[in-house]
C-alpha cells in the first residue's frame, strides 16, 4: 500500500496516473478544509506553499481506483485538541470526503503523526484504520489504529528502496540516527576517560 499525506496537487500528475495504470493500491490523505487551496499549515515552518488537490481531481482519481482518507480537517495536531474539537475535526473531514467521492473513508493519517489515547479512540469510532509516522512494518496482531509506515525518499536507489520495503528501515536514516550517535558517544566517552573507568 502506497500512501501520500497532504494531497499535494502535483501527485495527480506525477504519481497517480502510474499507480492507477499498474493497479498499485494507494491512499491519499486529505486535509479537507484545504481542498482546492494550499498547505497553509506549513507557512509557519518556512516551507514552500503548494496547491492541494481540488474536488474535481479527488473525485476523478477516486473513480479511477485511488482511495482517499482523512488527514484531519485543518491539519492541526489532534493531540492538542479538547475532545469536542477533536470529534468535530474527525467528523467534518469524514463528511467532506463522502461528499466529494461518494465513498466512506476507511482510514486516517494523523497530522504530524501525532496520536494519543484520546485521538486513537475517537478516530477509531469513525475510521477502521489509522496511520502514524512511526517507521516500520505491520503485523496482523498490530493495532489497526496505530499503523507504521516506511518513508521512501524520491532519490532512493533501487537497492536502497528494496532494503526499505523488505526490512521496514531506511539504511541511510538508520545509520544517521542510530549508528553515528553511538560512535560519537563512544568517542566522547574515550576522550573523557569513561571507557577505561567503566572497564575497572
Amino acid at each position: 500500500l502506497i500512501t501520500f499525506d497532504d494531497a499535494d496537487a502535483e501527485i495527480a500528475q506525477s504519481a497517480l496516473p502510474a499507480l492507477a495504470e499498474m493497479r498499485f493500491p494507494a491512499v491519499v490523505f486529505v486535509p479537507t478544509d484545504a481542498v482546492g487551496g494550499s498547505n497553509k499549515w506549513d507557512r509557519v515552518h518556512g516551507f514552500t506553499q503548494v496547491p492541494i488537490m481540488d474536488e474535481k481531481a479527488i473525485a476523478l482519481w477516486s473513480r479511477r481506483g485511488i482511495a482517499f482518507g482523512s488527514h484531519g480537517a485543518s491539519h492541526v495536531d489532534m493531540t492538542s485538541l479538547p475532545r469536542d474539537a477533536l470529534v468535530a475535526q474527525l467528523e467534518r473531514s469524514a463528511r467532506r470526503l463522502r461528499e466529494i467521492t461518494g465513498e466512506t473513508p476507511v482510514a486516517i493519517s494523523y497530522p504530524y503523526g501525532s496520536v494519543n489515547d484520546q485521538v486513537r479512540t475517537e478516530a477509531g469510532r469513525i475510521f477502521p484504520l489509522g496511520f502514524t509516522m512511526r517507521s516500520g512494518l505491520n503485523g496482523l496482531s498490530d493495532d489497526p489504529m496505530i499503523l507504521r509506515r516506511v518513508e521512501a525518499p524520491s532519490a532512493a536507489s533501487w537497492l536502497r528502496f528494496r532494503f526499505i520495503l523488505t526490512l521496514g528501515v531506511d539504511p541511510v536514516f538508520y545509520i544517521r540516527d542510530t549508528v553515528r550517535p553511538r560512535l560519537w558517544l563512544r568517542k566522547l566517552a574515550t576522550r573523557m576517560g569513561l571507557d577505561s573507568a567503566a572497564g575497572k
